[in-house]
C-alpha cells in the first residue's frame, strides 16, 4: 500500500493487522455505548479486516470437502464464505479510495490469489466440458 499524501509504503501484513486491530475497539463498544457515527465509521474497517480470516475459513471448508468429511449444507456455507470474501475485497478497495491509499503490486497479486482460490465456487469447473467436444450421451 502506498499513501499518496505522505509518500509512505506499507507492507501487506502490516495493513491487514492494522485494519483488523482498528476495527475491534469500535466493534466491541456495542450499539448501546457507541455512537451511531462510530459504528458507521468503523464498519468498513471491520469488513475490510476480516478478508484474510474468511479466506482461511474457506480453505478449511475446502479441505473438509476434499477429504470427503463434509457436513450437511457444506456447499452453501462454502459459497456464503466465498461471497463474504468478495464483499471484503470490494470493501477493501473502497476503504483504500477513501483513505487515499494506492495499491502496489503485492496487493494486486494478493487479490488475484484470493480470486483464484474462491473461483471454483462461482464456476462449476468439474462439470464444464470443452466447447469442441459433444455433450455426453446418456
Amino acid at each position: 500500500m502506498k499513501d499518496n499524501q505522505r509518500g509512505h509504503s506499507y507492507g501487506g501484513w502490516y495493513c491487514a493487522a492494522i485494519t483488523l486491530a482498528q476495527s475491534m475497539p469500535r466493534a466491541n463498544l456495542g450499539i448501546t455505548r457507541a455512537r451511531l457515527r462510530d459504528i458507521v465509521e468503523g464498519l468498513p474497517f471491520l469488513i475490510d479486516g476480516w478478508v484474510n480470516p474468511f479466506v482461511m475459513i474457506y480453505l478449511v471448508l475446502v479441505a473438509f470437502h476434499l477429504s470427503k468429511a463434509e457436513f450437511r449444507g457444506a456447499r452453501h456455507v462454502r459459497r456464503a464464505v466465498a461471497y463474504a470474501v468478495l464483499i471484503c475485497v470490494i470493501d477493501c478497495w473502497i476503504v483504500m479510495a477513501i483513505c487515499g491509499l494506492f495499491p502496489l503490486i503485492g496487493h494486486l497479486l494478493w487479490i488475484g490469489g484470493i480470486l483464484l482460490i474462491i473461483s471454483p465456487e462461482f464456476f462449476d469447473l468439474p462439470n464444464m466440458r470443452p466447447r469442441n467436444l459433444p455433450a455426453p450421451s446418456r
